[in-house]
């Protein structure tokens, strides 16, 4: 077994110091997606307010809180929820405990199992296969649209500029819940996207098209205009087994399910 895992199952036991270390080292200096370096290489304060639909563990959350001014982190489950507010303090993230979606009040959440590959897996998409397995859990979580949370949340002046997306397969309904707002701040969208979690994933790309936005993929080191909507031929599952398998590089990877959305007017983007 290797460092890395060892380290992992012992942090495992203890969920403040693993959440400190995530906090303050892991997320300094390890970036398994390029997303996240693209990010953490802004300058300090870049960005005004950064909001994190699935945040789980933190991984964006840390580093947006380095660049951005205010970020909020939304998780709805139970377990990532009160790991992440036991480790916020001093920090400019604010945890919110729900899931975002198309209408306000409340949603199922489907977890297979209690492990960390399940806590990571859990939707609120009834599209998604797991919600069938034998030992998906279900539970009832309040729900919100970005369009009323960040009304009543963001005074005048302030930009909403960064939306990150990461819900295993209830990307539409987020967006369908936030088309005021990104209408009115246009923030760059990093989402992810797979054709095994959501069969309805084309409506996503529809939408974001209809608001004006374009995608964009990294691929070949670069950031580079995606204009299709067909994603299978980017996802194929040699490619997954091999990113499960440990071989996974940023720069040359061949699963491609982070889409970036940026719109003309979009303060932070990966390409001019």
């Amino acid at each position: 077994m290797g460092m890395k895992n060892i380290a992992k199952r012992l942090l495992s036991g203890f969920p403040l110091l693993d959440g400190l270390f995530r906090r303050y080292i892991w997320s300094r200096v390890h970036f398994p997606e390029v997303e996240m370096h693209f990010l953490n290489a802004l300058q300090a304060g870049s960005i005004d307010v950064a909001v994190d639909v699935g945040a789980a563990m933190g991984s964006y959350s840390w580093i947006l809180n380095r660049v951005s001014k205010l970020v909020y982190a939304f998780e709805p489950g139970n377990i990532h929820n009160r790991y992440l507010n036991r480790v916020v303090f001093g920090t400019n993230i604010h945890v919110i405990h729900a899931a975002v979606g198309s209408v306000c009040g409340s949603a199922n959440l489907y977890t297979p199992g209690l492990d960390s590959n399940a806590l990571h897996s859990a939707t609120l998409s009834q599209s998604n296969p797991i919600i069938s397995l034998g030992d998906t859990s279900v539970d009832q979580v309040d729900q919100v649209t970005l369009d009323v949370f960040l009304t009543e949340k963001l005074v005048l002046g302030r930009s909403f500029d960064i939306l990150k997306v990461d819900v295993e397969g209830y990307e539409l309904e987020v967006i369908l819940g936030s088309v005021e707002m990104l209408s009115k701040h246009h923030p760059l969208i990093i989402c992810e996207i797979e054709a095994r979690h959501n069969p309805n994933y084309k409506e996503v790309f529809y939408l974001l098209r209809r608001l004006g936005y374009g995608c964009y993929i990294f691929r070949d080191a670069a950031f580079e205009p995606y204009s299709g909507d067909y994603i299978e031929g980017l996802q194929l599952m040699e490619d997954l087994k091999a990113r499960f398998g440990g071989c996974y590089d940023s720069n040359s990877n061949k699963y491609i399910n982070n889409f970036v959305f940026q719109h003309p007017q979009s303060r932070i983007k990966v390409r001019e």
